[in-house]
């Protein structure tokens, strides 16, 4: 799903390997994708008692520029520097995997291609009242449809179901808890 994701914003993919949660075979595929312009690792992120990604990362020397975030899905994303170039860990989840590319990998894409990152983000009306957390940005499974938007429900990092149904990815930011019935809010189509 992320190869395609990817695919479509240009980049071509060479897809490593899958292993196990092992330190060692890890780090092997790692140091082999760090010769890549860009690699993305997806699983073994966050801070369970076999996740090695990050520790594989830093004895690697990628530099980290963040690891987590105030957003939702994909809180425990981790991005950095390896000789100028940049480095993801995504979480495993599937839908937080994929909203992860749709919003930050292919900011990073465009920007290596000098495509303008303005274009990525519209503004389109709500459909319905919303209920949010305030102290999160949260990433919405959406269906966009002539200027309207509609958060679906069933929202979840493991929810594939909802993700096949959406078009778009509603982004509702920090610091806001009632969203009314036509609010415009930033959407973004999904790849």
């Amino acid at each position: 799903m992320i190869k395609c994701v990817v695919e479509n914003y240009g980049a071509e993919v060479v897809d490593l390997k899958k292993v196990e949660d092992d330190f060692g075979k890890i780090k092997f595929c790692v140091k082999n994708g760090l010769k890549y312009d860009v690699l993305v690792v997806i699983g073994g992120i966050s801070v369970g008692m076999f996740d090695f990604v990050k520790r594989v990362f830093e004895s690697l020397g990628v530099k980290e520029i963040f690891h987590k975030g105030s957003w939702r899905p994909g809180k425990p994303l981790f991005f950095g520097d390896f000789n100028g170039k940049p480095v993801f860990g995504l979480p495993g989840n599937p839908v937080a995997a994929y909203i992860i590319a749709n919003v930050f990998i292919k900011k990073c894409l465009n920007k290596m291609q000098n495509v303008s990152n303005e274009l990525m983000w519209e503004m389109n009306k709500l459909t319905h009242g919303f209920t949010k957390k305030a102290e999160v940005t949260q990433f919405m499974q959406s269906i966009v449809n002539e200027g309207k938007v509609s958060i679906l429900p069933g929202q979840g990092s493991h929810k594939i179901a909802t993700l096949a149904k959406s078009n778009a990815i509603c982004w509702l930011g920090q610091g806001v808890t009632e969203i009314k019935k036509g609010t415009l809010v930033k959407t973004m189509l999904s790849s």
